[in-house]
Protein backbone atom coordinates (compact mmCIF):
# COMPACT_ATOMS: atom_id res chain seq x y z
CA UNK A 1 0.00 0.00 0.00
CA UNK A 2 1.52 3.66 -1.22
CA UNK A 3 0.39 6.80 0.72
CA UNK A 4 0.64 10.13 -0.46
CA UNK A 5 -0.19 12.53 2.25
CA UNK A 6 -1.65 15.77 0.92
CA UNK A 7 -4.04 18.57 1.75
CA UNK A 8 -3.15 22.00 3.78
CA UNK A 9 -0.21 22.39 5.50
CA UNK A 10 -0.26 20.37 8.82
CA UNK A 11 0.26 22.47 11.98
CA UNK A 12 1.57 21.08 15.54
CA UNK A 13 -1.68 19.08 16.89
CA UNK A 14 -2.08 18.71 20.48
CA UNK A 15 -2.28 15.75 21.96
CA UNK A 16 -5.47 16.77 23.73
CA UNK A 17 -9.04 16.48 21.72
CA UNK A 18 -12.41 15.46 21.30
CA UNK A 19 -11.97 12.49 18.44
CA UNK A 20 -15.02 12.54 17.03
CA UNK A 21 -14.90 10.13 13.91
CA UNK A 22 -17.22 7.66 15.53
CA UNK A 23 -19.74 9.96 16.03
CA UNK A 24 -19.36 11.10 12.44
CA UNK A 25 -19.70 7.91 11.07
CA UNK A 26 -22.91 6.91 12.71
CA UNK A 27 -25.01 9.64 13.30
CA UNK A 28 -26.67 11.48 11.16
CA UNK A 29 -26.04 14.54 10.14
CA UNK A 30 -28.31 17.08 11.75
CA UNK A 31 -27.60 14.48 15.36
CA UNK A 32 -24.10 15.14 14.44
CA UNK A 33 -24.57 18.91 14.20
CA UNK A 34 -26.79 19.14 17.48
CA UNK A 35 -23.59 16.99 19.13
CA UNK A 36 -21.36 19.85 17.72
CA UNK A 37 -23.56 22.49 20.07
CA UNK A 38 -22.67 20.53 23.26
CA UNK A 39 -19.32 20.15 22.58
CA UNK A 40 -18.61 24.30 21.58
CA UNK A 41 -16.21 25.13 24.58
CA UNK A 42 -14.01 22.29 23.79
CA UNK A 43 -10.65 23.79 22.37
CA UNK A 44 -9.53 20.84 19.81
CA UNK A 45 -12.18 18.37 18.06
CA UNK A 46 -10.83 15.74 15.62
CA UNK A 47 -12.54 13.48 12.83
CA UNK A 48 -10.41 10.29 10.98
CA UNK A 49 -12.29 8.85 8.53
CA UNK A 50 -11.81 6.42 5.37
CA UNK A 51 -13.60 6.94 2.51
CA UNK A 52 -11.90 4.74 0.15
CA UNK A 53 -15.03 2.67 -0.38
CA UNK A 54 -17.35 5.53 -0.99
CA UNK A 55 -19.20 6.16 -4.18
CA UNK A 56 -19.12 9.29 -5.71
CA UNK A 57 -22.67 10.98 -4.22
CA UNK A 58 -21.88 9.49 -1.04
CA UNK A 59 -18.70 10.91 -0.86
CA UNK A 60 -19.58 14.43 -1.76
CA UNK A 61 -22.09 14.42 0.87
CA UNK A 62 -19.81 13.39 3.15
CA UNK A 63 -16.87 15.71 2.18
CA UNK A 64 -18.85 18.63 2.10
CA UNK A 65 -20.02 17.72 5.68
CA UNK A 66 -16.54 17.94 6.98
CA UNK A 67 -15.91 20.88 5.19
CA UNK A 68 -18.35 22.74 6.98
CA UNK A 69 -17.96 21.05 10.38
CA UNK A 70 -13.76 22.83 9.76
CA UNK A 71 -15.05 25.88 8.29
CA UNK A 72 -17.58 26.41 11.42
CA UNK A 73 -15.07 25.90 14.38
CA UNK A 74 -15.83 28.70 17.20
CA UNK A 75 -13.54 31.35 17.85
CA UNK A 76 -10.38 29.76 20.11
CA UNK A 77 -11.40 26.29 18.68
CA UNK A 78 -9.27 24.36 16.38
CA UNK A 79 -10.77 21.14 14.24
CA UNK A 80 -9.17 18.87 12.30
CA UNK A 81 -10.24 16.34 9.63
CA UNK A 82 -8.26 13.10 8.07
CA UNK A 83 -9.86 11.85 4.87
CA UNK A 84 -8.31 8.25 4.00
CA UNK A 85 -9.36 8.14 0.02
CA UNK A 86 -8.57 6.77 -3.74
CA UNK A 87 -6.48 9.23 -5.81
CA UNK A 88 -9.52 9.95 -8.46
CA UNK A 89 -11.78 10.94 -5.47
CA UNK A 90 -9.70 14.42 -5.03
CA UNK A 91 -11.19 15.76 -8.28
CA UNK A 92 -14.72 14.43 -7.44
CA UNK A 93 -14.80 17.30 -4.96
CA UNK A 94 -11.36 19.24 -4.75
CA UNK A 95 -12.83 22.50 -2.65
CA UNK A 96 -13.28 20.14 0.16
CA UNK A 97 -9.47 19.38 0.11
CA UNK A 98 -8.42 23.76 -0.01
CA UNK A 99 -10.52 24.31 2.87
CA UNK A 100 -7.95 22.70 5.47
CA UNK A 101 -9.56 19.37 5.28
CA UNK A 102 -6.49 16.98 5.36
CA UNK A 103 -5.91 13.78 3.00
CA UNK A 104 -4.03 10.58 2.61
CA UNK A 105 -4.41 8.93 -0.75
CA UNK A 106 -4.33 5.12 -0.22
CA UNK A 107 -3.70 3.55 -3.83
Amino acid sequence: MNEFTGGAPKEEQSKEYVDLSEKFRSMSFSDFRKELNNLRDVPHLKIDVDFTGEEKQSFIFKARHLKAFVEDARDGQKRDVIVRLRREQISWEPNVFSSGVEYVCID
